[in-house]
């Protein structure tokens, strides 16, 4: 019987998941169908009821629904507890929904494996403190980096967001002003700033020797802040396709106990 997936969301047209669900299937010999579904802010209960009628046994989980599906969820894996958000379901067979959240792991996975760049005793920037920053911050301070800065416009809420981590390693919250004298070794966009087409207040000299700039989005709209970065010293550049090509994987590996390959499937840019 062919198993039903599907990924939730708004906007989720531009959603890569299928395909890379699709060839992990085909990779592993497994029948299933994986498809986008929009869902509204606030309609995520009724959503997954439907879902749930039609067959369907594990959801990806997008903007803006994360905060929605952790409050949904019967029970939650620390990762998803320590972010406050959802990014994956998993739907048992007695109809109870597990919560988890893969973000940070596929971001690290993507850095440390697939760039080969270690966070360990490196100096991190993490620009944002909403929904992105948090689900990333926990898997990052696991890989033990020297410091943890986390740069917000707002910097009440960065340095909201560093007490809720802080007996996970060093790291602490600041405003975008307080960056003029710092030098970093990874600098994480954790906003959609460059999608937008917003320039973030940064110093140009905020790049210190060998450094990597990531951006937790994808496509060709982050290239203009990927290419400020390699302007202003960035050694390499990566957008988060392959984020979000480790975190499927992750979530594939939690609904059929196998874990693909990701690197036949792999686009860098």
């Amino acid at each position: 019987m062919k198993a039903y997936y599907a990924v939730m969301g708004d906007p989720v047209e531009h959603s890569r998941s299928p395909e890379l669900h699709t060839a992990f299937a085909k990779q592993l010999g497994v029948d299933l169908s994986y498809e986008r579904i929009l869902v509204k802010s606030g309609q995520l209960k009724s959503a997954v009821k439907d879902f749930i009628k039609q067959g369907g046994k594990g959801l990806s989980i997008t903007v803006p629904l994360k905060g929605e599906a952790f409050q949904l969820v019967h029970e939650r894996s620390q990762g998803a507890t320590l972010a406050g958000a959802v990014s994956v379901i998993k739907i048992e067979e007695n109809g109870r929904l597990y919560g988890e959240n893969l973000d940070g792991p596929g971001l690290v996975n993507d850095i440390q494996n697939n760039l080969t760049y270690p966070i360990k005793d490196k100096k991190v920037l993490l620009i944002g403190a909403g929904g992105g920053a948090r689900g990333i911050a926990g898997p990052i301070l696991q890989c033990k980096p020297q410091d943890l800065i986390i740069a917000n416009r707002t910097k009440a809420t960065a340095i909201q967001l560093a007490e809720h981590f802080h007996e996970y390693g060093k790291v602490a919250g600041c405003g975008f002003e307080d960056l003029i004298d710092w030098q970093f070794d990874l600098v994480i966009n954790a906003t959609s700033s460059s999608v937008q087409g917003i320039q973030l207040p940064l110093p140009a000299r905020i790049f210190a020797a060998n450094s990597l700039c990531y951006d937790i989005m994808y496509g060709p709209k982050t290239q203009g802040f990927l290419q400020w970065a390699k302007d202003n010293g960035a050694d390499q550049a990566s957008d988060g396709f392959g984020m979000l090509l480790e975190q499927a994987a992750l979530s594939f590996e939690l609904w059929q106990g196998k874990l693909p390959t990701t690197q036949p499937l792999f686009e860098r840019k």
